[in-house]
């Protein structure tokens, strides 16, 4: 063994087909099948919430609208329709329980 001050080398190829790549396996999950079906609900679940809350939040918007007309701007709408999309997620936030979520 000879000590140099510097060396000289040249990369052939790295990639997915390097003795390393190919060497680390990617761990796989242990999930029944229960718990995956499961997880998959729970997302359905939220999705048909977000829709029911947005769809919730149009009606209230509306309705507000429609009331307070001469008073309202269009500009504050999309605002307003927010602010209730928000207050209707805050009502329907017990579909799914938070245990059930922090199990997922």
């Amino acid at each position: 063994m000879k000590i140099t001050r510097w060396i000289t080398g040249v990369v052939i190829y790295t990639g997915v087909d390097s003795k390393i790549m190919l060497n680390s396996n990617k761990a796989r999950q242990k999930k029944s099948r229960l718990e995956f079906k499961m997880g998959l609900i729970v997302v359905g679940i939220f999705f048909f919430q977000m829709v029911l809350t947005f769809v919730s939040a149009l009606i209230s918007a509306e309705t507000t609208l429609s009331v307070f007309l001469e008073y309202k701007k269009f500009t504050s709408y999309t605002r307003d329709l927010f602010v209730q999309w928000g207050s209707w997620i805050l009502l329907f936030t017990n579909f799914v329980p938070i245990s059930l979520i922090v199990t997922l």
